[in-house]
Order: C-alpha cells, then sequence, then structure tokens
C-alpha cells in the first residue's frame, strides 16, 4: 500500500507536476549520476502508470534523449529506457504509448527548452535531429 502512494505521488501531473515530471526540476540537473537516477526513474514509473502520466512522461523522456548538454551515456540510456517501456506495453496499451511518444514529441518541438531564441531546428547539432528520427522510427517499426 505505501509504495503505491509513493508512486502517484512520482507520477503526478496534476494539481501541479511531481518532481520526476516537472520541467523545472529535470532541466535542471547537470550532473550525470543525477540524470541516470532521472532516466531510471522514468522507466520504473513508465513501465507502472505510463497511461496516467500523459505528455509529461514523453516529453521529460524526449528532454534526456535529444538534449545535447546530456552525456552519451545519458541520451543512450533514454533511447533505451523508452524502447523498454514500449516494448513492456501489450496490445492496445503499446500502440497508446507509441502515439503518446509521437504527440510528446510534438509537443516537445513546439517548447524545445534548450534552444533559447533560436527558433529552427538549423541550429540543432545532426545528433539530436537523428535521435528525434529514431524516435519516429521506434513508433513505425513497433506499430
Amino acid at each position: 500500500m505505501k509504495s503505491e502512494g509513493i508512486l502517484k505521488t512520482t507520477v503526478a501531473v496534476s494539481p501541479k507536476p511531481s518532481f520526476l515530471l516537472n520541467e523545472r526540476v529535470y532541466t535542471k540537473l547537470s550532473v550525470e549520476r543525477d540524470q541516470l537516477w532521472a532516466v531510471n526513474a522514468l522507466e520504473a514509473a513508465g513501465m507502472r502508470d505510463l497511461k496516467d502520466m500523459g505528455l509529461a512522461w514523453s516529453v521529460a523522456s524526449i528532454y534526456f534523449i535529444v538534449n545535447p548538454k546530456s552525456s552519451r551515456t545519458v541520451r543512450e540510456t533514454a533511447m533505451g529506457m523508452v524502447e523498454r517501456v514500449l516494448l513492456s506495453l501489450e496490445g492496445e496499451s503499446r500502440f497508446e504509448g507509441a502515439a503518446n511518444i509521437v504527440l510528446g514529441m510534438e509537443d516537445w518541438l513546439r517548447q524545445v527548452p534548450f534552444l533559447g531564441n533560436k527558433s529552427d531546428l538549423s541550429s540543432w547539432p545532426k545528433s539530436g535531429k537523428n535521435r528525434l528520427r529514431w524516435l519516429s522510427e521506434l513508433h513505425r517499426c513497433h506499430y
């Protein structure tokens, strides 16, 4: 019972996002160890309660995949995490999870939190664009 309460607090999206899904929190993580902890926590939460987290989980996951300030280890761990979470879902839930990732990509692209005043993707590192392409292909491969 107690662990269920902790999970609910960890993945809450309203009335305000939990620390795990709060952009103001996870975008401030600058140490690789902390970023890896966040990715692992996103995986654990996604395996248990992906549907209830809505776009917040997808946007947080995408942040760790494409953020050029994250280390290669963090980005690759996040990519593997998203794939493992999606593959852990079955049937309609897998389709909904993949659709959620696509909606998260669209939402994330509207925000592009680390580009500052640059509004086009031409200024992005090529690797960031490739990781977004990988996410969109992951959706098509499994569904």
